[in-house]
């Protein structure tokens, strides 16, 4: 598996993805479209299923939050 196929279970703090989305009036699709990534991958997101790490690279270079932060502890 290369690294781009790396996949993580979503354990993320999924409130952060919706405030973001509140906070900059985004639908899901334009928050899709700003982190270049699928709706599909946002629902798995949302369900907690497994996702790529580089989607969640992604979902994290838009937010600019630390890695650390998108995680409940």
């Amino acid at each position: 598996m290369q690294d781009n196929e790396t996949r993580t279970k979503s354990r993320l703090n999924e409130r952060i993805i919706l405030n973001y989305i509140k906070e900059n009036n985004l639908t899901i699709q334009e928050f899709c479209q700003r982190c270049k990534i699928s709706k599909s991958t946002y629902y798995k997101i949302m369900n907690r299923e497994n996702i790529r790490l580089l989607s969640f690279i992604k979902i994290a270079s838009i937010i600019k939050l630390p890695f650390n932060k998108f995680f409940e502890e």
